[in-house]
């Protein structure tokens, strides 16, 4: 059985997401996406701490923007959530000084 790509959470204020595994494609960067959205709809969240250390990122840096016009045309109300990510050094290093959202 293969390992999610996120699990989840509920601590007192926040939803605590663990990202697991690599981000080999767009496709496994959205479907990641859309498992936390479906979680923070669910759940009515406002804060997030997403703990991607874990996670190995093998995709190009313009995967990050796209995802970001995801977040803004098919999961509008993310725009109202808090979320603070951290992520490994190598993914810091990889992807560079990027705004996170």
């Amino acid at each position: 059985m293969e390992e999610p790509r996120v699990s989840f959470e509920q601590k007192e204020n926040y939803l605590l997401v663990t990202g697991h595994g690599e981000r080999n494609d767009f496709a496994s960067i959205v479907d990641a996406t859309k498992q936390i959205n479906e979680m923070v709809v669910k759940l009515q969240n406002k804060y997030l701490l997403v703990d991607y250390r874990e996670v190995k990122f093998n995709t190009p840096i313009t995967n990050v923007f796209d995802v970001v016009r995801i977040y803004e045309s098919k999961m509008p109300h993310l725009k109202n959530i808090i979320i603070a990510a951290v992520l490994s050094e190598l993914n810091v290093s990889f992807w560079g000084q990027i705004p996170l959202l």
